[in-house]
């Protein structure tokens, strides 16, 4: 033992010593996003001293995962947000990059702020050069990354202070220093007011978001941690968004409606003028236009004179060009003789409306946005109808932008002086309301205890009518407190009746976990306890019969009649299984589920459960009436023996079932005792019909066609034949499972999924453009005479569409020994739908030619048997011969089926057979390959 503790104890000590590296990175990586250090590391050494490091660093990994993914976002959107602008007027505008800026630092502190100002500056630089202002910005959110922590104060505060006595001053410096100042003071405060309503705006919003801990309500976050927020700081807030908002909105629409006044007023001079001069360009006729056109000094002078003259107070640059852009007369004198027009070069042309433009220059030139829309101007240009001249006006933005601007910022700042009262006022009715609600949250603070030890509460009045409620709510409540004390007892009553409700519900949970909702009967769960505890207590002069039974017509009843009548013959034949088992410690009566019920019976000799079985059958077999619809159904049961087949629960339910399976294949309404010795045959049989009732609900089984053609060996028709493709056995050939399913009974609603799906498949064959052709259906015996046939028929013809003439139906030629008269009838109820009928494998059975020659028959297929070595054969080729014969006599086409040689072939021919099946034209395929046949039959036909 102590040379085992000694061995964990080393290894607990490698596997601390090898973490310690892997403990030392994750820290510092954490440095960068959570600030409560002193936490983690105690953590980490204290679980070094037993080994459980690693599990600190496992449970924090997620943690700092998604508080990384939140920094690499926000990261993003402050780096994407600068260009993000809401335009005011001029160049002044508005952009979110604050609102992102301040929530990094408001969540990560300056250790998330500071590798987000590399990645700016590193963004920045690639794209362009880093400019005076971008510096200055970066500088701003690290300063006051670092002052948060240090007080409880929003960071619109921290913003509005620090603009105050740096951000503002180092602006206004940068300005006096630059290309702004200009004789004008409003140019130097107008650019300053916008970076400072950025700032403060964006700080704003981000400091509701981190107040509604849409991020600081995290752990990690540099503010606000582990505190509650106060509704003074969301009214300050909110105020304070409900003010600057408004103020934003307003001064975002005052001043587009002023720069798309001056854009209209421009257009209206620029317009009237231009107007003149093509008027006076129309008027140049021979030599005065010759003359333009080769620079003539003396037209030049002329028209430059004109220019001058339509040129009021020379607010405009008008430049006239010819048919190559060449300047033939300007009111600009640094045009050279030789000069080309090329105003919309260095700079970003914008089209306001057809033929007027706004020309700015290149934005990297400048610090601020506004001073390059000075440097900008708008153009006018109309071409001269039926002349090859045109007219450019350009207007300076600068003659407008003077006053604008100057008028713009005085509401600017009007509008900010009256923001800062407004959030003053509100900051002081915020404080005397906090100032009452603090006082009340102390009196209420421990409520009960002060009550409970008779302390003396003071509850001062409020002149403010939702305060003195509220005061007078909590008064009230502390009245009654009292009286609740007084009322526990009667509470205590009512948990013990509630105790009893809880206690029904258990007992009705248990009723609806061990019972058949619908029966009533004990279900799977219950059976199977009562059958281990009953196998477990067995003794040895003692046996356990289980009979497995279900309906034998369930399924028919339930797709006829509906699922409501389903549920009532479950229901009648669950009280007649009870009615008849006898009252015996130990029996039950179960249902598993669907049709299928089992019985429990403790017996000592085997007639005892062959006299039960009995009494079930004859029980189940007697009609039963649902809601006016008399019905018959039955039952066939299968019977195991413990401890004789085994006491394995599995194992003896499964024989049981084996053995109900094997009464069904002898036609139904039977019992049958399990047994071990018939034989592997009779447990394959009874396998092999397991797999087959299942086969259908599994879609298991297919249907393959192959071709009937002519003595051209042109397809006429064609015929379908069940496949059935089992999962592990594949493919099962037809004559092992029809006999069987011929036996069951099972052939009824194989049949009929059949018939559905030839009909279904032909229909669309012919819907995708196909030519039309006969398609022949087996039809055994059992589904022939079935009393639901010619319904089934009808119901599966209106349900599909296809048209009753192209469906052949093949049936044996003893169909008309057992009844000919029903016979009779149900062939001539078919013939009237127009369905064809075609007597299958003719020859190898009975058959009356009186009866035959009376019958609506279509066609005669001559079995295999026969057509094999045909040309060999002679007794084959005169039986052949003979039918063919007939065939014709009785105005029938004969179809010859099984051929696999040419010399068949050639032998039929030359007995003038009509039509020809086998694999020497080809093998059955499936839809998918008959549809591509097809497709090149119609194909080759139209080629």
């Amino acid at each position: 033992m102590k040379h085992s503790s000694s061995c964990q104890s080393t290894e607990n000590e490698v596997d601390t010593i090898s973490l310690i590296p892997r403990a030392m990175v994750f820290f510092a990586f954490r440095r960068m996003f959570y600030r409560d250090q002193k936490r983690v590391v105690n953590k980490i050494r204290k679980s070094m001293s037993d080994g459980g490091a690693y599990m600190v660093i496992h449970n924090d990994r997620s943690r700092l995962m998604v508080s990384a993914l939140g920094w690499a976002i926000l990261t993003i959107l402050f780096i994407g947000s600068a260009e993000w602008k809401v335009p005011f007027i001029f160049g002044a505008s508005l952009t979110l990059a604050g609102v992102f800026g301040y929530t990094i630092a408001g969540i990560y502190g300056w250790r998330g702020m500071l590798p987000t100002v590399a990645v700016f500056l590193a963004v920045d630089s690639i794209m362009g050069e880093i400019t005076l202002l971008d510096a200055m910005r970066t500088i701003e959110y690290l300063c006051i990354s670092f002052l948060l922590p240090f007080r409880n104060i929003h960071s619109v505060v921290w913003a509005l202070f620090f603009w105050l006595i740096a951000s503002g001053p180092l602006y206004a410096y940068t300005l006096s220093q630059g290309e702004a100042v200009t004789s004008l003071p409003h140019h130097a405060y107008m650019p300053i007011l916008m970076l400072a309503s950025n700032g403060i705006t964006g700080a704003l919003i981000a400091d509701i978001l981190l107040t509604l801990r849409v991020w600081a309500g995290k752990k990690g976050a540099a503010i606000h941690r582990n505190k509650t927020v106060s509704i003074g700081s969301i009214l300050f807030l909110l105020i304070t968004l409900a003010v600057v908002g408004p103020f934003l909105f307003v001064m975002m629409i005052d001043g587009l409606s002023m720069e798309r006044d001056v854009e209209n007023r421009a257009y209206q001079m620029a317009a009237s003028q231009t107007g003149h001069i093509v008027e006076y360009l129309k008027k140049q006729e021979g030599k005065e236009m010759r003359g333009l056109l080769l620079h003539s000094m003396l037209e030049q002078g002329k028209l430059r004179e004109f220019l001058k003259t339509s040129n009021f107070e020379e607010l405009m640059e008008i430049t006239v060009t010819g048919p190559y852009d060449d300047v033939i007369a300007s009111t600009v004198t640094h045009y050279p003789h030789d000069a080309y027009a090329s105003w919309r070069k260095g700079g970003n042309v914008t089209e306001i409306e057809e033929g007027f433009y706004r020309w700015l220059p290149d934005n990297r030139r400048y610090t601020f946005d506004m001073m390059r829309w000075r440097e900008g101007f708008f153009v006018y240009e109309q071409k001269v109808r039926d002349r090859p001249f045109t007219v450019i006006a350009k207007v300076p933005i600068q003659r407008y932008q003077e006053q604008i601007s100057k008028d713009f910022a005085n509401r600017f700042l009007f509008m900010i002086l009256f923001c800062l009262l407004s959030l003053g006022l509100s900051a002081l009715i915020i404080r005397i309301i906090m100032k009452y609600l603090s006082k009340l949250a102390e009196l209420t603070t421990n409520l009960p205890d002060k009550l409970a030890n008779h302390e003396t509460l003071e509850w001062k009045p409020s002149p403010v009518k939702e305060f003195m409620s509220l005061s007078q709510n909590f008064r009230m409540m502390a009245e009654r407190v009292a009286e609740m004390f007084a009322k526990l007892e009667g509470t205590n009553q009512e948990l013990n009746e509630k105790t009893q409700m809880l206690q029904q519900s258990e007992e009705r949970l248990n009723q609806l976990a061990f019972y058949d909702t619908l029966t009533g009967l004990p279900n799977r769960h219950a059976f199977t306890s009562h059958l281990q505890e009953k196998l477990a207590e067995l003794k040895r002069d003692e046996k356990l019969a289980i009979m497995f039974l279900d309906l034998d017509r369930f399924k028919q009843v339930n797709d006829t009649l509906g699922h409501e009548s389903g549920d009532l013959l479950l229901q009648e034949a669950s009280k007649r299984i009870q009615a008849v088992i006898p009252d015996i410690p130990g029996a039950m009566a179960a249902r598993l589920g669907g049709d299928e019920f089992v019985i429990v019976l403790p017996i000592r000799k085997e007639t005892e459960a062959s006299a039960v079985a009995t009494r079930v059958i004859s029980a189940l077999t007697s009609s039963i009436m649902l809601d006016r619809q008399e019905v018959y159904v039955g039952t066939s049961i299968g019977i195991s023996l413990a401890p004789d087949n085994g006491c394995d629960l599995t194992d003896i339910l499964k024989k049981a079932d084996m053995a109900m399976y094997a009464a069904k294949s002898m036609g139904g309404a039977v019992y049958r005792f399990y047994s071990e010795g018939p034989a592997e045959h009779a447990a394959e049989s009874m396998m092999l019909e397991t797999y087959m009732r299942k086969a259908l609900e599994r879609e298991e089984f297919l249907l393959y066609y192959q071709p009937i053609v002519d003595q051209d060996g042109c397809m006429k028709a064609m015929e379908a034949l069940i496949r059935w493709k089992h999962p592990e056995k594949g493919f099962i050939t037809p004559d092992k499972f029809i006999p069987l399913a011929e036996k069951t009974g099972f052939v009824l609603p194989l049949g009929e999924w059949i018939l559905r799906t030839a009909c279904l498949q032909h229909k669309k064959w012919q819907d995708e453009g196909h030519p039309p052709m006969p398609v022949s259906v087996n039809i055994s015996m059992r589904q022939f005479y079935d009393s639901n046939f010619l319904e089934m028929v009808r119901r599966i013809l209106k349900e599909t569409g296809l048209d009753p003439s192209w469906l052949v139906m093949e049936i044996t030629e003893g169909f008309t020994a057992n009844d000919p008269d029903q016979a009779l009838a149900i062939v001539a109820a078919l013939n009237a739908m127009g369905i064809k009928l075609s007597i299958d494998d003719f020859g190898t059975g009975y058959s009356s030619l009186n009866r035959l020659k009376k019958l609506p028959i279509h066609s005669l297929k001559i079995d295999r048997s026969f057509v094999s070595e045909v040309d060999k054969d002679h007794s084959n080729a005169s039986i052949v011969q003979a039918i063919i014969h007939m065939a014709h006599a009785l105005e029938l086409l004969t179809v010859a089926e099984g051929i696999e040689t040419q010399e068949e072939l050639q032998f039929l021919r030359a007995l003038n057979c009509d039509r020809m099946q086998g694999y020497l034209f080809s093998k059955p395929i499936s839809a998918e390959e008959m549809t591509e046949f097809l497709a090149r039959t119609r194909e080759d036909r139209r080629g």
